[in-house]
């Protein structure tokens, strides 16, 4: 009979964290979406997690885009997770069209009868800096700084909760530079499987409410004390 009336209960913890959740972005969330559903696997997660990642779009393409519209207004999300193009946020003129897109993005969330958590994917500055702007991104530290201002900003203005990644590689940036170098593919941009490892655990840590980042054990392909290392450094950061 005690298990009759507690059965009830496990099932209403169940499904609240059988969650469903949306990443909207471009080829930075297409760099980390295998290794988020790896790690929500090999953690038995409940989460199901839908990606739409065309490589070099930014939220302003998104918002205008039916078919993006159409997936957010039919789709039963708990939490939608939105990146911009990676210099769009940090570009004096063209920041503007970030923080109009994030705007517009409130608003339609506001019309759904289902109000999702929305959160703002920080990227990060590039290694050497940007060579098709060296003047506003003459190294990764401006750039950093810049992309981490204005998406505080947006993040301020439309209640939505950043996933701080950025910093994450900041961090690595200031105690570690070989390692930090490590976080990118050859392009100096885009994650390696490094980077994309330290991004699925910050999400892990901020966004899925499944367990601490050092509860994780999966290593992905990583050697383990690098993918320790990296773990250690999510926490530092999620927990400030």
């Amino acid at each position: 009979m005690k298990l009759l009336k507690l059965l009830p209960f496990f099932l209403l913890i169940f499904s609240l964290s059988a969650e469903n959740v949306l990443f909207i972005g471009n080829s930075y969330t297409g760099g980390i979406k295998g290794t988020v559903a790896d790690l929500l696997k090999n953690q038995k997660s409940s989460t199901k997690v839908e990606f739409i990642s065309p490589g070099g779009k930014n939220l302003m393409f998104h918002v205008k885009n039916p078919k993006t519209v159409a997936k957010i207004k039919n789709g039963d999300w708990d939490k939608i997770v939105l990146q911009d193009q990676s210099q769009t946020p940090a570009l004096p003129g063209y920041n503007k069209i970030f923080h109009e897109a994030t705007a517009e993005f409130a608003k339609l969330f506001k019309t759904l009868k289902k109000k999702p958590k929305v959160y703002y994917y920080m990227t990060w500055g590039r290694r050497d800096g940007d060579k098709k702007n060296p003047k506003v991104f003459p190294d990764y530290e401006t750039m950093q700084k810049l992309l981490t201002d204005n998406y505080k900003k947006a993040a301020q203005a439309n209640g939505a909760t950043i996933v701080p990644v950025g910093l994450g590689f900041k961090e690595f940036h200031k105690k570690d530079e070989e390692f930090f170098k490590s976080l990118y593919a050859r392009d100096g941009s885009h994650p390696s499987k490094a980077g994309a490892y330290l991004a699925a655990c910050m999400f892990y840590g901020v966004l899925f409410d499944e367990g601490p980042i050092i509860s994780i054990k999966w290593n992905s392909s990583l050697d383990p004390a690098d993918a320790a290392q990296i773990r250690m450094v999510a926490k530092k950061i999620v927990d400030q």
